[in-house]
């Protein structure tokens, strides 16, 4: 029985399946969030279609005397790739079709769960959509002085639809998702400093709650403000910063499991 349109809409929030077998052969796994949602679309500046063209070379990462695992409770890179994709289709931002998107993959020397579906040799030549963000804009979950040589305009994946999970309408209903999440609360500095004031000097929730979901419709655009207010807000108004921040902020990216 065909599904009505209405049903397949929740591909765009869909939580992509894990593997978490460790595999022998060469692997690559890298996002920050498995979920396609507002927020992933707010952290993302470029959302494209694209072929896999190469996994890259496994660099190893020099040995230190760090943990194996991280703070996080993910594993600690112990090696990194730069995987290559060509754009077939751009659903937002600035590229072309035939362009070369760079992203990085941190490899964790542990097994454990990934939060990615795997990248496989076989994967090569299929089809992702790719949500992305600038790799120097993104915080890596790794010891400090770690070393990468990403290259000029290396990206990390915020998260990622395989071929298996696309339809044909999969690209219309993400573009008119996107577009929808980008119009949703354009910045307007002084409605923003307003909506920040609120938040932090409310007395209840219930005052600050509007603020809050305003807020949040701007996505992390309102970060800088909210951080630079914490300083004179009320102690309830410190709370629902720190808050509105962890949840506007894209996670570090972190190893996964090869």
């Amino acid at each position: 029985m065909n599904q009505p349109r209405s049903a397949r809409r929740p591909l765009i929030l869909l939580l992509l399946s894990l593997c978490c077998c460790a595999l022998a052969c060469d692997v690559a796994r890298a996002c920050l969030t498995a979920n396609i949602d507002k927020r992933t679309v707010q952290w993302s500046t470029l959302i494209v279609q694209a072929k896999l063209a190469s996994l890259g070379d496994k660099i190893d990462i020099p040995s230190t005397d760090a943990p194996t695992t991280r703070p996080s409770g993910r594993p600690t890179a112990v090696a990194y790739r730069v995987v290559s994709f060509e754009v077939t289709d751009v659903v937002d931002g600035v590229a072309s079709p035939g362009d070369t998107i760079r992203a990085l993959v941190l490899i964790g020397g542990q097994p454990g769960d990934s939060i990615c579906p795997p990248l496989l040799p076989e994967s090569i030549g299929k089809k992702f959509i790719l949500l992305l963000r600038p790799f120097e804009q993104t915080s890596l979950d790794v010891p400090d002085n770690t070393q990468l040589t990403v290259g000029q305009g290396a990206m990390v994946i915020v998260s990622q639809l395989g071929e298996a999970d696309m339809n044909s309408e999969t690209m219309n209903d993400l573009k008119a998702f996107v577009t929808k999440t980008r119009t949703a609360a354009p910045v307007n500095n002084d409605q923003l400093t307003a909506q920040v004031d609120t938040v932090a000097n409310a007395h209840d929730d219930t005052e600050a709650s509007e603020a809050e979901k305003a807020i949040e419709d701007i996505g992390p655009d309102a970060v800088p403000m909210l951080e630079a207010r914490m300083k004179t807000a009320n102690d309830a108004g410190r709370t629902r910063i720190r808050h509105l921040i962890d949840d506007l902020s894209p996670p570090a990216l972190s190893a996964e499991p090869e």
